[in-house]
């Protein structure tokens, strides 16, 4: 099978290093690609015309390059990432790991006893109330 996201990948480490658009670029203005590019899936998701994955392919790669570029300007260390994404959602998500199916109140209850260890104040736990795509 081939690993299209290791490929997928490798293009955006080629590009950073190749492409003469991505010399001229910072890795805010990617952000705000993104954000544009994120704003068209969104729409085309609403009008559901078949075209999502098309518009998912802009977000995927202007996102492995704003990953590259943040790299290249030393902004971040990717491996710190994944590893701070790893240590959260552990933490916040133990069911995962231990391959658990779990109820929403008790996801719900996992990931509040977790922020709360975090010293998260109160506003931020999770509530069903909560629109989380305003």
């Amino acid at each position: 099978m081939t690993n299209f996201r290791e490929k997928v990948i490798f293009l955006s480490e080629q590009a950073i290093k190749l492409d003469p658009y991505l010399d001229t670029v910072n890795s805010k203005k990617l952000f705000w690609e993104i954000k544009d590019e994120i704003k068209e899936a969104i729409e085309v998701f609403d009008n559901d015309d078949g075209e999502l994955e098309k518009e998912m392919w802009d977000v995927f790669w202007d996102f492995n390059i704003l990953i590259q570029k943040l790299q290249q300007e030393w902004k971040i260390d990717i491996e710190k990432v994944y590893k701070s994404i790893y240590e959260k959602m552990s933490s916040r998500k133990p069911f995962l790991e231990k391959n658990q199916k779990v109820s929403k109140d008790e996801a719900k209850a996992m990931w509040n006893r977790a922020k709360i260890n975090e010293w998260y104040s109160k506003d931020r736990l999770w509530v069903d109330e909560r629109e989380w795509f305003e």
